[in-house]
């Protein structure tokens, strides 16, 4: 579902014009939840981001990017589609460099990480119609009807904040497990 290169989600629906250029930081997830372990692999955060888009409006003043229309972004084992993504950056005060530190997408969200070592086995998906990656606190949390299928789970919820270093997430809000015995896999 995902071509890979530094792989993470892809959105498949053109954006609305009433959606904000703004970006909305999701509130903290409530306490509770279902803890899972969705062993997401490896992921470094540390990798170049690379975005394609059928449009791009650059706003230097704002320090952001506004892609819409077949939106792929792709950083290492991680891809990330969707038809509405907004890349907000700020300048590196030692380099100067601009450095993305926020990117959220929105409408048919969809997350794929691939396991390039584990030849065998399937890539991770999660599904949402909104998610935030915070490239400095490496979280993805996503919102609105979340789908998560890997190695035959199927789990669904209202939000799930994933966290990349450790490949564990936190599901809330209407959490459902479908677990598939090996032998109907």
């Amino acid at each position: 579902m995902t071509a890979l290169r530094a792989a993470l989600m892809s959105i498949m629906l053109l954006a609305p014009p009433v959606l904000a250029q703004e970006a909305e930081t999701p509130p903290p997830p409530p306490e509770g939840g279902a803890s899972v372990g969705l062993d997401m692999g490896d992921h470094d955060s540390t990798l170049p981001i690379e975005i394609t888009s059928n449009d791009l409006k650059l706003n230097q003043a704002e320090n952001n990017a506004l892609f819409t229309g077949d939106v792929v972004a792709v950083q290492g084992n991680l891809t990330l589609t969707s038809e509405w993504m907004l890349v907000e950056y700020e300048r590196d005060p030692e380099t100067g460099a601009n450095e993305i530190w926020r990117v959220t997408a929105k409408i048919d969200v969809v997350m794929v990480q691939e396991h390039p070592d584990e030849k065998d086995k399937k890539p991770d998906v999660a599904e949402s119609e909104n998610a935030v990656y915070t490239v400095a606190d490496e979280t993805i949390v996503l919102t609105e009807d979340v789908l998560v299928v890997q190695d035959g789970t199927v789990l669904t919820s209202d939000r799930l904040d994933y966290y990349l270093p450790t490949g564990r997430g936190v599901m809330t809000g209407n959490v459902t497990t479908l677990i598939i015995p090996e032998k109907e896999k």
